[in-house]
């Protein structure tokens, strides 16, 4: 709040009361003036304190009363100026009011006391007076607390005499610029150009530079380039000389654009590297035309020889060379470690990686191929030395690279999943409500809207998973899962899965195994089941007529204990033009693309099928004829089962077990809720309902003995993971840590169902929740939670 809204309404605020010769402030103000950041002190010409806000009393321990000269005169307090120069009592703010009768602003003043921090204040003094009176009988004090900002300028100037310290000290001219103005300079640039600070403010950047170069650095001050480049610059004295500059946009504490430029004096440079090709020209060796680095040492380690590119790789001259060691430019290994490493020609002989330090300090990646010959009966090195820092540097960019994209896949996977949950949570309730509807008694012309409903909402359910396991295959996430499986079983069931809507298109579906391959294998039956069905799924879609075939049957043997298997499976369909056979495995197309389109679907899954064939290790192949049909051919290969699948039967109804069950359901979402409620209890079963992980909590501590807790996994407050931890670790619920867990969730990526069993469930269902399902696994877990606990009997 500003001092300025109470100062100029203070003669309204303090009134003059004539019977005590006294000012007296609004009760009603006080409560308001206690609330502000902003210290309150009405002081009497006797130097009594007639009120002080809150702020005042706790800052300088002032009441109503007190003697403020008293105080500053007692020695245990001082007033200091803006200088930290002790202010007599005579000089302060407030005695300059009383005596002038006039206003006093923006005093900066420090008070201190004796083994107590300063605390530094902006005071100002308004003056009070009778009537009557031309000097003032009171005065009116605000002040602002300013130690942190007194403190924090403090810290900033020495930092700025710090830079200002480390930049004289630097070999570059350095100068600062303000929309091309020079605004200052440091003392290497007064050096090497012969301009005064003073000189310099004031004058274009451009005028240190040689006309000829002056367009190039205005081109790339308005590109903003930061990368160094060379020039030549203008001294005061006429002369030129080459230098690199390279520049940087900044701001300043006060947010004004900056801009920092360096200049680099590069003669020395360019005298050394004149001489060196001078030396280079009268050379005439071998050495000196090598495009890397060649130095030849002896039995201790000292350059005998090197040539021009090793020497300039390190900064020095072939002549500086030869008062050098290895250990002079090797960083990998110290001097201690060169010395003791043996010497002769078989340990010369290798290739290695390494890395160099420069004259200037500058390291770089070096690769060393290194030999060893007698010469003149001396041992010698002869060591051929190249540059890979830019390899190095690519290898690091592509690393980076990698991680982006990895990284890019895990957000892709991580928003693929998200949207799962947000897509598939909604599609659960409405799939569900639709299910309640065909569960009672409908006219038909209703059942028959239920009926396109839910199949549509199915397709639905199929596309986004169909999106989501290419994701997955996209971004190498899916996981093979072998598992011991009955090939017939399998057939069986994709028979029993297509049957109805065959029989209603009025086309055939035959199944053929051959003989010949094994009743129980090893492999990923479900990632087999897929395939199958995406590719029986395409050909009953464009088959209006006559018949689709899946033929199995075994190729032969490559190894004892593995089979591999072809599948076929050929329809009379439409068949598919030779001209986009090639685009039929690509992810989202159509043989059949425009807005006239007769058949569904979004072109996923033969991409899926193509992927998942690859990754069980398998091939596939399209022989189609436009107009007659199409065939799939793919194989896979599988391990034989040395046993039989061991079949499980759970118990029934009749056993008592799944009867009545008293199921906890924990779903957040309330249309979810109603859903499964409804089906579970119009199967009989009792339901409690939780909305989130603390209610379940809540509920088991009370009511431990549920037969099942059907728990989504997304939950606020606590999720359904950290609710199954709990109640399988923490001793407080021990009475119900054997509760069989079902999660019900939205989530359906590649790994989710491992990282839910980890934490202690017994089973998981997807979202939209199919009925039969939901029960199938309810009896699965309470019947196999029964039998553990009857043998632990």
């Amino acid at each position: 709040m500003s001092q300025d809204i109470f100062h100029d309404s203070w003669s309204s605020l303090c009134r003059y009361n004539g019977k005590d010769n006294s000012f007296v402030l609004d009760d009603n103000l006080i409560p308001v003036l206690d609330s502000v950041d902003i210290g309150f002190v009405v002081q009497s010409a006797a130097g009594k304190v007639v009120y002080c806000n809150r702020l005042a009393a706790s800052t300088f321990q002032l009441r109503p009363g007190l003697d403020i000269h008293s105080l500053l005169s007692s020695g245990d307090w001082y007033v200091l100026d803006e200088n930290e120069t002790v202010t007599p009592l005579s000089q302060s703010p407030a005695t300059t009011c009383f005596e002038t009768g006039k206003q006093t602003d923006n005093s900066i003043i420090c008070l201190r006391r004796s083994n107590r921090p300063s605390i530094w204040i902006n005071l100002r003094c308004h003056p009070l007076f009778t009537p009557g009176i031309s000097q003032p009988s009171a005065v009116i004090l605000t002040f602002t607390d300013i130690t942190e900002e007194r403190s924090i300028r403090s810290n900033l100037k020495e930092l700025s005499e710090k830079y200002r310290q480390l930049s004289d000290a630097t070999f570059e001219a350095i100068f600062l610029s303000e929309n091309g103005i020079c605004i200052g300079q440091n003392k290497t640039a007064e050096k090497m150009f012969g301009y005064t600070d003073d000189e310099a403010q004031g004058h274009p950047g451009t005028d240190w530079i040689h006309p000829d170069d002056r367009p190039t650095v205005i081109a790339k001050m308005a590109a903003g380039e930061e990368a160094p480049y060379e020039v030549i610059a203008l001294r005061k004295d006429g002369s030129s000389f080459p230098c690199q500059i390279q520049a940087r946009m900044t701001e300043d504490l006060d947010g004004r654009k900056i801009r920092i430029t360096a200049l680099r004096d590069m003669s020395d440079r360019e005298i050394t590297r004149n001489r060196l090709l001078q030396e280079a020209k009268r050379r005439k060796i071998l050495m000196a035309k090598s495009g890397d680095g060649i130095v030849i040492t002896d039995r201790n380690h000292k350059v005998i020889e090197a040539n021009k590119r090793f020497a300039d790789m390190l900064g020095y001259t072939p002549e500086e060379m030869t008062n050098l060691h290895i250990w002079d430019w090797e960083i990998i290994h110290s001097e201690e470690d060169i010395r003791q490493s043996p010497l002769d020609q078989a340990t010369l002989d290798h290739f290695f990686e390494t890395r160099h330090r420069r004259r200037d300090g500058t390291i770089y990646d070096a690769e060393v191929q290194s030999s060893g010959a007698i010469i003149g009966g001396e041992l010698m090195a002869f060591n051929v030395v190249r540059d890979i820092t830019r390899r190095k540097r690519v290898e690091r960019e592509l690393l980076q690279a990698k991680h982006k994209a990895e990284m890019a896949s895990k957000h892709k996977s991580e928003f693929l999943a998200n949207m799962s949950h947000e897509i598939r949570t909604p599609l659960n309730g409405i799939m569900g409500m639709l299910q309640l509807m065909q569960s009672e008694p409908l006219p038909p012309s209703l059942k028959d809207y239920v009926d396109n409903a839910l199949q549509a909402s199915e397709r639905l359910t199929r596309l986004l998973g169909d999106i989501l396991d290419l994701s997955q295959v996209e971004a190498g996430m899916l996981k093979i899962q072998p598992v011991i499986f009955n090939i017939q079983e399998s057939m069986h069931s994709l028979e029993a899965l297509f049957k109805p809507a065959f029989m209603e298109k009025g086309i055939t579906l035959s199944i053929n195994l051959s003989p010949e391959v094994p009743t129980y294998m090893i492999g990923d039956v479900t990632r087999l089941q897929q395939i199958l069905t995406n590719l029986v799924g395409n050909a009953l879609k464009f088959t209006d007529k006559g018949s689709v075939t899946v033929d199995v049957s075994a190729l032969p043997e490559t190894k004892p204990d593995q089979r591999k298997l072809l599948f076929s499976v050929i329809d009379t369909g439409i068949g598919i033009a030779d001209e986009k056979i090639s685009a039929l495995f690509n992810a989202f197309i159509q043989v059949e693309n425009n807005l006239t389109r007769k058949y569904q679907g979004a072109g996923l899954g033969l991409a899926i099928s193509r992927h998942l064939v690859s990754l069980l290790g398998g091939n596939m192949s399209i022989n189609s004829q436009e107009g007659k049909g199409t065939a799939f051919y793919f194989s896979l290969p599988f391990a034989i089962s040395p046993r039989p699948l061991q079949q499980r039967t759970g118990p029934t109804s009749s056993n008592g077990v799944n009867d009545n069950l008293r199921i906890l359901l924990a779903e957040d979402d309330s249309i979810s809720q109603l859903v499964v409620s409804k089906v579970l209890g119009n199967l009989g079963h009792q339901v409690h309902t939780a909305k989130n992980g603390r209610e379940v909590l809540e509920i088991l501590r009370v009511m431990p003995h549920f037969d099942a807790l059907l728990i989504d996994i997304q939950m606020p407050l606590m999720n359904g993971i950290e609710v199954t931890r709990i109640l399988r670790t923490d001793p407080e619920y021990r009475d119900c840590a054997g509760i069989p867990i079902v999660a019900m969730t939205a989530y359906a990526m590649t790994g989710d169902r491992e990282t839910f069993l980890a934490s202690g469930m017994d089973d998981y269902v997807s979202k939209p929740i199919n009925p039969d399902v939901l029960v199938s696994v309810l009896r699965k877990v309470t019947a196999a939670r029964h039998s553990l606990q009857q043998r632990s009997r």
